[in-house]
């Protein structure tokens, strides 16, 4: 909903603290994807990995996770370096487009849960 009403980052802090930590967090909890790949594709690779060496299991791991979140950050921070490119009416259409466009293949998604 969020989306539909956006403030410019540069304009006036809202009153209440936007709780970005516990959002991101949540998120990541309640997604589906590290659910399925870790009992699947992630579980398969893991147990091959111990049975070859703990240490083939921490490697793995370790570098599974480093590609993971430096990828988060990385895009992260190319988001808030990049966040003065578009202002004013650009940026309000550009949000309100991409809320259509994540509403749209959630509607979709939602049709091929339902086929399933």
């Amino acid at each position: 909903m969020d989306s539909f009403r956006p403030v410019h980052p540069g304009a006036e802090a809202p009153a209440e603290r936007p709780r970005s930590w516990f959002k991101g967090i949540l998120t990541n909890l309640l997604s589906p994807h590290p659910w399925l790949f870790w009992l699947t594709v992630g579980a398969a690779i893991l147990a091959k990995a111990i049975a070859q060496s703990w240490l083939v299991a921490a490697a793995f791991l370790f570098g599974f996770y480093m590609l993971l979140l430096g990828s988060k950050v990385g895009v992260a921070l190319m988001a808030g370096r990049s966040r003065d490119l578009l202002a004013g009416r650009p940026y309000r259409v550009t949000m309100r487009v991409l809320a259509v466009l994540l509403g749209f293949f959630a509607l979709l998604l939602f049709r091929e849960g339902l086929k399933l």
